[in-house]
């Protein structure tokens, strides 16, 4: 991110999936950036 302009990203670590989640209704899509380890 630092390399596109962004300073201070808004990064909160939590389980998306988790019926707890107050922000569960906000969103209907969720990314994620796998790794690649050579399998």
């Amino acid at each position: 991110m630092m390399l596109h302009g962004v300073d201070n990203p808004n990064i909160e670590y939590k389980d998306s999936l988790s019926e707890i989640n107050i922000d569960k209704d906000k969103y209907t899509l969720v990314l994620a950036n796998l790794s690649f380890n050579g399998s």
